[in-house]
């Protein structure tokens, strides 16, 4: 997929052709940069010529010259309005025709030599390439060759531009500064030019100077500061600068990998995909999967690397089962496994084989009053699979919430002799464990879920190996929904961080005893609780979608801090919150996107070649 355009501010365009070279982000810090050094560098002029007489025909129309070459009109003036023919030669406001120099007396090459040395890697080779880009422009621009040699190589000289040139310039590094051997070298490499010569020397201020360099830069850093210190001089004019580089990670990418483009490396292109538009994409625990159901009774699941400076992996394609209405589907690593209802009978499929003893395995359906399942074909149950041990017997529990908030667990005994065929308990161990679910969620290796009573709410946890499930705490409000998050909080005695939505706009926030209340956006959705600590302090708060459906945002006592910008309406998302990755898929294109909190590249997008959006 070719990438868009890159978008520039007014003052970049120029430099649209070099910028365009770099990813997006790096384009942007380069720019900076070329912003910074290009009117210290000036036009490319014509060479020194002792005799004026070699000017030739008219190049333009002036406001300073001799006499004779004033315009025609202007002797006009002269004649009808003297006092006015005055005034404007007292104004310099007579117009004079300007000499075109002779094109032989023009620089023909714009020559620059720069330093590998030792004292000259690292930061400075930042103002080597952004050196680099501006005299090949400037001299481009003048109708003049550009070459360029490396101090401590005398008379090699390289004609490669653009994306080649600046790869050859970073990879010329040396252990040896330049020597007065390597001067002289210069020098005579230099004297056996044929053509007008303009010769720019880029080095530190260690070294001596090529005789006929007609500019010398010298660069150091600033160890106090993120900057360099530039000295330019160039005929009897000296300018001394400071360049502030770019943030860290930036600097380092230009000087490593400075055509990589990471924002392309997540992106998949998929010819097969068809996603459907009524379900949302659903991340594995730790985000190290992701699925989305198709359109053809499909499921894609994709590998979403932690970095984005990771590809991902081979995306797989799973048929879903056919046994009937799927009522929820859970991801295992890269395995999914569904609840699946068919008339009376309920199957589970697909669940770890090390803890049931079939791949499907099929139960009676429990009694209506205890288990309602969802009608609409549409909606998902949110379920969970804790495997385990009990007293030493292996028990594995699958968890649902069902469409009346009723918690239900079956629990599968000890599966070495589990045999459905012998008739050896064929059938789990069907219970409801509490009403009024609010929310739940699986935060290392333990079970989280609270209730709301006519007390308050309550906060359960269950690791695998208890009987029953252990009360943590007990909250003195009332709800609609509960989240979890920052599984670091959580211990065995006290809970940890978690939001209860108290009306349609306000949450409480609340962690180890600490609690207090946010507002959020009339119609926004919170996705999930954060601890975030990308800001000079950890925050908690919630991850919030704007109601403009576009805008991803962090929401804090503190204030707001937008995470991502969707360019279209998000119609689906979900989060992890195990691991904080978010996972939407947008409107117009069913395209899907995954990111992390802290990360503004995405981890993984999705995109099809063709779009089916479900009647």
């Amino acid at each position: 997929m070719n990438p868009a355009p890159l978008s520039l501010p007014p003052a970049l365009e120029e430099w649209r052709q070099w910028l365009s070279l770099f990813p997006p982000e790096l384009g942007l810090s380069m720019g900076q940069l070329l912003l910074r050094l290009h009117p210290l560098v000036g036009k490319l002029k014509a060479a020194a010529t002792p005799n004026r007489d070699a000017l030739t025909g008219v190049g333009n129309i002036v406001r300073r010259g001799s006499y004779d070459r004033l315009l025609m009109t202007e002797w006009l003036f002269a004649d009808a309005e003297p006092d006015e023919f005055l005034r404007r030669a007292a104004s310099n406001e007579l117009l004079f025709l300007g000499p075109e120099p002779d094109i032989r007396l023009r620089s023909q090459l714009c020559l620059a030599l720069f330093d590998a040395g030792p004292l000259q890697l690292g930061e400075c080779r930042l103002a080597h390439m952004a050196l680099f880009i501006i005299l090949t422009r400037r001299a481009h621009e003048a109708g003049a060759e550009f070459k360029w040699g490396i101090l401590q190589q005398p008379g090699v000289l390289h004609d490669s531009n653009g994306k080649e040139g600046i790869q050859k310039l970073l990879a010329a590094k040396t252990l040896v500064s330049p020597t007065e051997s390597h001067l002289q070298a210069w020098n005579k490499a230099i004297d056996d030019i044929t053509v007008n010569c303009d010769c720019w020397q880029i080095s530190s201020p260690a070294p001596g100077s090529v005789k006929k360099a007609t500019a010398l830069v010298s660069i150091n850093v600033d160890l106090l500061k993120n900057s360099l210190r530039l000295q330019m001089s160039a005929a009897s004019n000296r300018k001394d600068i400071e360049l502030e580089l770019p943030e860290a990670g930036h600097s380092v990418r230009l000087l490593r990998e400075p055509f990589r483009r990471f924002d392309l490396l997540g992106h998949i292109a998929d010819a097969d995909a068809r996603p459907s538009d009524k379900h949302s994409p659903r991340l594995s625990p730790g985000g190290g999967w992701v699925a989305i159901a198709q359109q053809d009774k499909r499921l894609k699941i994709y590998h979403v690397p932690n970095s984005p400076r990771a590809a991902p992996g081979k995306p797989r394609t799973v048929n879903i089962p056919t046994l009937g209405q799927i009522i929820s589907f859970d991801l295992f690593g890269k395995n999914p496994a569904y609840f699946i209802l068919n008339e009376e009978d309920l199957f589970f499929v697909g669940f770890p084989k090390q803890y049931f003893y079939q791949e499907r395995v099929s139960i009676s359906l429990p009694d209506p009053t205890s288990f309602k399942p969802p009608t609409d074909a549409d909606r998902m149950l949110t379920s969970y699979f804790l495997p385990g041990k009990v007293a030493g017997t292996n028990r594995s529990r699958v968890l649902a919430v069902d469409t009346e908030q009723r918690l239900v667990c079956w629990t599968f005994g000890n599966t070495k002799s589990w045999n459905p065929v012998s008739g050896d308990s064929t059938t789990p161990e069907f219970s409801v464990l509490a009403e009024k679910v609010l929310g739940t969620e699986y935060l290392d290796k333990k079970f989280i879920f609270g209730t709301s009573t006519e007390t308050g709410i309550l906060i359960h946890r269950w690791y695998a190996h208890e009987e029953t499930p252990v009360l943590m705490e007990k909250l003195a409000y009332s709800g609609t929904r509960l989240l979890f998050g920052d599984q670091s909080s959580w211990n065995n005695k006290k809970a940890g961080l978690l939001a209860l939505q108290l009306s349609y706009t306000e949450w409480l926030i609340s962690r180890e005893g600490s609690n207090h209340k946010i507002e959020v956006v009339d119609a926004a959705q919170v996705v999930g609780v954060v601890r975030y600590h990308e800001t000079e302090q950890a925050e908690y708060g919630l991850v919030v979608l704007h109601k403009d459906r576009k805008t991803i945002f962090f929401k804090s006592l503190r204030g707001l801090h937008v995470l991502h910008k969707s360019p279209q309406p998000i119609l689906h998302i979900s989060m992890d919150a195990l691991c904080g990755k978010l996972a939407w898929v947008v409107e117009a294109t069913l395209e899907l996107h995954v990111c992390s909190l802290y990360e503004q590249r995405p981890l993984l997008r999705v995109s099809a070649e063709k779009v089916h959006h479900a009647q």
